[in-house]
């Protein structure tokens, strides 16, 4: 039986489903290059490459919903192009301990600069990504 008080609950359950997406969006990242493979030959010029950039925040709509605007809009966009990383996430908001074991120990967090964001931001990248990374761009990374 769980004795934490009911908004520590629904806290622990809000971040597992937060960072279940998370992980449902690195595995559609990883199988992109499987599905470019049968189903890219039905598109003009398809990316070879998927990068995905995460943020999570509130987004408004505009133009009767045909658009959408807000900050976490633009933190992902640069988070997509984030030292040629495939796939980085914010960590605003997000505690790894709502991860799944296997996927947490992929995640490594690290302090960057985030261009008109900030110059400390946390994000989440991929461990094993980070460490292929060359040692002069693995300097634009600092321990949290």
């Amino acid at each position: 039986m769980d004795r934490r008080p009911p908004t520590e609950r629904l806290q622990a359950s809000v971040q597992e489903f937060i960072c279940n997406i998370i992980a449902s969006m690195l595995e559609v990242s990883r199988g992109y290059e499987a599905f470019l493979r049968k189903e890219g030959v039905h598109s003009v010029d398809p990316p070879r490459r998927l990068r995905c950039g995460i943020a999570r925040g509130t987004v408004i709509p505009i133009g009767q919903g045909a658009d959408f605007v807000g900050p976490c809009i633009n933190i992902s966009t640069r988070l997509q192009k984030l030292h040629n990383l495939f796939f980085a996430c914010s960590a605003r908001g997000i505690d790894r301990e709502g991860f799944n074991p296997n996927y947490g120990r992929e995640f490594q967090k690290l302090r960057t600069e985030i261009r008109g964001i900030g110059e400390r931001e946390l994000v989440y990248v991929l461990r094993r990504e980070f460490e292929a990374l060359p040692a002069a761009e693995r300097t634009a990374f600092l321990e949290p």
